[in-house]
């Protein structure tokens, strides 16, 4: 960031000049202000996504691990509709979340 100038040195200005310099910096740390906040917005919604990303990754570990259950060696130990069910949930999960991703990243 800049300093700001010291308007005292410069005492012979007209008062219209010193209330242009004063609109100028005003509009310049409303500018600063505003960029800030988008700045702010961008990292929550990155944080946010990684969030997203890494829950996708979870869940499709999660998969996984249920496909390799069900369809496995041990596959006769369990209730295949049980399995259906708790795929389909993680699936619509899977789902629903890399649509809050896309939404996000608009």
């Amino acid at each position: 960031m800049s300093q700001p100038i010291d308007l005292s040195q410069f005492p012979d200005l007209p008062v219209e000049v010193l209330n242009a310099f004063a609109a100028v910096q005003f509009e310049l740390s409303v500018e600063r202000a505003a960029r800030q906040h988008e700045q702010a917005v961008v990292a929550e919604k990155d944080a946010f996504i990684t969030a997203l990303k890494e829950l996708i990754e979870k869940l499709e570990s999660q998969v996984q691990d249920y496909r390799r259950t069900k369809f496995g060696p041990k596959s006769e130990k369990l209730d295949p509709a049980q399995m259906e069910l708790a795929l389909e949930d993680l699936e619509t999960a899977i789902a629903e979340t890399q649509a809050q991703i896309a939404f996000v990243e608009e």
